[in-house]
């Protein structure tokens, strides 16, 4: 579940390395080379005596044709990134450490431990080498070249290690170490990083969607898109693009051939029901994966439901809202934001903008204080303000769509309705330009909501709880009835949010326990039919909407 702010490095709310056959700080200390007596060996190895290596062993790795200083500068651009960016302060050597236990990922023969002074490097149990640390502990270039020089070693002695991608070490080295630190930060290699842009950017593609069990048999044609305008429709097969036919190739093969340049040309055979086959050639444009469908029902509720957030969201969204409201005047709206894992954190920002006109929408804090505040502005709202707006949550809604939700709850702009939601409150910086063409991504900011609380941990607490209701066709009747009485409080939901990340131990685990989070859809849709209850009630709604009371700054 992620949340990206995007630019060269975006912000997301995302190998054969020089391998050495021989190494060391020279002659005297030992050679260390792929044979049997190496293991009985044991080498003190310096950043200096690998890297800064004579002329003679410069041409003896190069022999081996194993890019050992391209892995250096993706580790360096990583530890760098770490350490002056990180949202905690984070040492260097546990990073170095646990990525060289990764490797035994690759070669459990492979480990290494931690002894104070240097790191102790073993295959199989016997001792490969020693690593000295670097003079000053926390230099990003120093500790690269630490974790450099211990994973040619380790390949020195592993056969297993010689034998494995470049990237897959990558991974293996930094992935581990990285995942130590908290579960969003991690690299990508080049060819996930290709897919992961793809997922936020767009890429270049004709706009369908294809069946997962029948190869070729096209699942949805995507609106203004190439494919509509060539007249393909659900159900066609693809069984050429270009000169390739599609029998033999794995769905991944036929996505790679179907996208490619923004504006060249690709030609298919469509075969459509038992007619003879067709060809079109269509030119490729910037296609984005659907994250936004709509629909209104002719009392004139809206119903829009956003599945995540990359850079076409925003436009998609605003063109249903204008489809929406140009059928007639919408009466009320449901915001669907359950199963929601989140996206481009600017994208939350500049909807939740769509449905206030004024005021604070999130703050974010890195590590040495606040960075910014997001304030909403005046003149694009999509909705009028007297419309009622109903959001719905559940234990899946994540990350950005928890941006969306705690700013227009806190706000006093729609009632939230569903379970707890997952509690995502960390925004990753996406950096695309390391030198392998890989991806990092880290988490180096928190997020916090207009009143003022953190969203890490604790989510966003709907106003009208769901998952304490059993999954049955009366559930939304009764949560209806529980609305009326004297005991319903929705400021109450956000005051104890408001206040957990100071309260005491036994506060925090009520207001765990106050909406359970749902992951799981259930066989009656119960937040939708509160929703709609709540909206075809306006005395209900005024009811359900707590008063907006922005905090002061802290």
């Amino acid at each position: 579940m992620s949340m990206v702010l995007t630019q060269t490095l975006r912000l997301c709310l995302g190998t054969a390395f020089l391998m050495v056959g021989g190494c060391g700080a020279g002659a005297t200390d030992g050679t260390m080379a792929p044979t049997t007596n190496v293991l009985g060996a044991l080498s003190r190895v310096t950043p200096v005596g690998l890297f800064g290596a004579s002329t003679d062993e410069k041409t003896a790795a190069d022999a081996q044709g194993v890019p050992v200083r391209d892995m250096e500068e993706v580790l360096t651009f990583v530890y760098k990134s770490v350490n002056s960016n990180y949202v905690d302060r984070a040492p260097l050597k546990p990073l170095v450490v646990a990525g060289l236990s990764g490797l035994s990922r690759l070669d459990a023969k492979i480990a290494v431990q931690d002894q104070g002074s240097s790191l102790r490097l073993t295959y199989d149990g016997k001792p490969i080498a020693q690593l000295d640390p670097p003079s000053n502990t926390e230099s990003p270039s120093g500790w690269s070249r630490v974790a450099a020089t211990g994973t040619a070693l380790a390949e020195s002695a592993s056969p297993a290690l010689r034998g494995i991608e470049t990237d897959d070490i990558i991974s293996a080295l930094l992935n581990p170490a990285l995942g130590a630190l908290d579960p969003y930060t991690r690299y990508l290699s080049p060819a996930q990083a290709r897919d992961e842009k793809a997922s936020r950017s767009g890429f270049g593609g004709v706009g369908v969607t294809l069946d997962t069990e029948q190869i070729g048999v096209i699942r949805t044609v995507l609106d203004d898109t190439p494919a509509a305008k060539a007249g393909l429709v659900p159900g066609d097969r693809l069984t050429s693009v270009g000169d390739k036919p599609v029998q033999p190739l794995t769905q991944n093969q036929l996505i790679a051939l179907l996208r490619g340049e923004i504006g060249a040309p690709v030609t298919l055979t469509i075969q459509r029901g038992e007619a003879p086959a067709f060809t079109r050639t269509l030119k490729r444009m910037k296609i984005y994966q659907t994250t936004v469908r709509g629909q209104r029902d002719d009392a004139g509720i809206a119903v829009v439901k956003l599945s995540g957030f990359n850079d076409g969201t925003l436009d998609a969204f605003k063109a249903q809202m204008r489809k929406l409201t140009d059928a007639g005047p919408v009466r009320g709206m449901v915001l669907d934001l359950r199963d929601n894992p989140g996206g481009i954190f600017r994208t939350a920002l500049d909807i939740a903008d769509l449905f206030l006109s004024d005021g604070p929408i999130m703050t974010v804090r890195d590590r040495r204080g606040i960075v910014s505040e997001s304030v909403a502005s005046a003149g694009d709202e999509v909705l009028p303000s007297k419309v009622p707006l109903v959001l719905l949550t559940n234990g899946q809604t994540a990350s950005a769509s928890e941006v969306l939700a705690a700013a227009l709850q806190d706000r006093g702009r729609a009632v939230v309705v569903g379970s707890r939601s997952f509690g995502k409150g960390l925004v990753q910086t996406v950096y695309e330009d390391l030198p392998n063409k890989g991806e990092f991504i880290m988490t180096t900011m928190r997020l916090h909501s207009p009143l003022g609380y953190s969203l890490h941990k604790y989510g966003v607490v709907p106003t009208v709880c769901t998952s304490r209701q059993a999954d049955a066709p009366t559930s939304a009747a009764q949560i209806t009835a529980d609305m009326r009485t004297p005991d319903f409080h929705p400021e109450d939901v956000l005051q104890a949010r408001r206040t957990v990340d100071k309260a005491t131990e036994a506060a925090r685990e009520t207001l765990v326990g106050l909406c359970p989070p749902l992951t799981k859809p259930r066989t009656n849709d119960v937040d939708m039919a509160v929703a709609e209850s709540l909206l075809a009630d306006p005395g209900l709604y005024a009811r359900a909407l707590p008063a907006p009371t922005i905090a002061r700054k802290p």
